[in-house]
């Protein structure tokens, strides 16, 4: 095990692991590396901690930051950043960045986000406050409450205030969406992919088996298509419809 109590510039290797206040260079451990200002790569059997970072961070379990963050993180189970990455972030069960995640995550499972400007793929599916840029779920779903950008999966879910529907696996899930309405204020503009498409005011497409737009401006293509606000060709069509 090494510790550096103050500045440090090379390369640390140890069996169990690495400490260091401020590090420029390598951090190379068994178990765990830890550094409250990392600027280089760290590389533990289990886990890599710091406070700001800048670099390359590889994990047997997973890499957690609790400030700002940029580089390549790459967790066997996860990454985990308390407030804005910038970067990549690769989890083999998901990533979570409480703040703002610019650049790519994947994850295994999902991945979430107060704000995503970037992409986000995820196995089941993603979460993200504020979406610029694309979701990509495989096996269930896509949620935003605030979106401009592309979301692709099984359901894709834009809601605007709380009161809305809710994706079940990141809100309630003792609640179907079939007992709650899509209900807001602001509009969302993009291109849904999906089974299921749905949105309260919309300025783009839904393309899938069934989409739902309270108010849209564009068009709907599926097999069935409802829009329920005023500016519509039809209520309910199949096939096609379109809002203006």
């Amino acid at each position: 095990m090494n510790f550096l109590l103050s500045r440090g510039i090379g390369i640390q290797i140890a069996g169990v692991g690495n400490s260091a206040e401020r590090y420029w260079g390598m951090q190379v451990a068994g178990l765990f590396n830890y550094s409250p200002h990392m600027c280089g790569v760290q590389v533990a059997g289990l886990l890599n901690l710091l406070s700001n970072a800048k670099g390359i961070q590889i994990a047997g379990i997973g890499n957690g930051s609790d400030n700002d963050a940029a580089g390549l993180q790459i967790g066997g189970v996860g990454n985990l950043n308390w407030r804005n990455y910038a970067g990549i972030q690769v989890g083999g069960f998901g990533n979570n960045t409480y703040e703002t995640a610019a650049g790519l995550q994947l994850g295994g499972f999902g991945n979430m986000a107060r704000s995503s400007s970037g992409i986000q793929i995820g196995g089941l599916g993603n979460s993200s406050s504020r979406l610029r840029g694309a979701q990509i779920a495989f096996l269930l779903g896509n949620y935003s409450k605030d979106a401009a950008g592309v979301q692709i999966g099984p359901i894709n879910l834009i809601e605007t205030t709380p009161e809305g529907i809710g994706m079940e696996p990141f809100h309630s899930l003792g609640e179907t969406f079939t007992q709650r309405t899509v209900k807001g204020s602001s509009d969302h503009a993009g291109i849904q992919i999906g089974i299921l498409n749905l949105c309260d005011r919309f300025k783009g497409a839904q393309i899938g088996l069934i989409n739902f737009c309270r108010k849209l401006r564009g068009f709907q293509i599926g097999a069935v298509n409802i829009i329920t606000g005023p500016g519509k060709l039809m209520p309910a069509t199949i096939g096609f419809n379109c809002g203006w």
